[in-house]
């Protein structure tokens, strides 16, 4: 999952707290950009200048059931922790 975010550096995050603090850290620590917002539930906010479907980016800090989707989690911090201390 690191990889492919790495790949892509395009991320979608949840309109939570959570989900803003995730994409601030991973635009500043991994250069991500964030391409769009979703509130978890029903919708999804797209830059169409940046991405051309919600298929094109990672989603931070969001449950999501679709094979098609790739999601990190909270979890991504616990494994980013000793990358960012070095």
């Amino acid at each position: 999952m690191i990889n492919l975010l790495n790949e892509t550096k395009k991320i979608i995050i949840n309109s939570d707290i959570d989900g803003v603090l995730s994409g601030l850290i991973l635009t500043n620590f991994l250069n991500c950009e964030i391409v769009g917002f979703s509130n978890s539930d029903d919708t999804v906010w797209i830059d169409e200048s940046k991405v051309n479907s919600i298929y094109d980016a990672v989603y931070i800090d969001m449950f999501v059931q679709k094979k098609m989707l790739s999601v990190l989690t909270n979890i991504l911090f616990l494994q980013m922790k000793s990358i960012i201390k070095s």
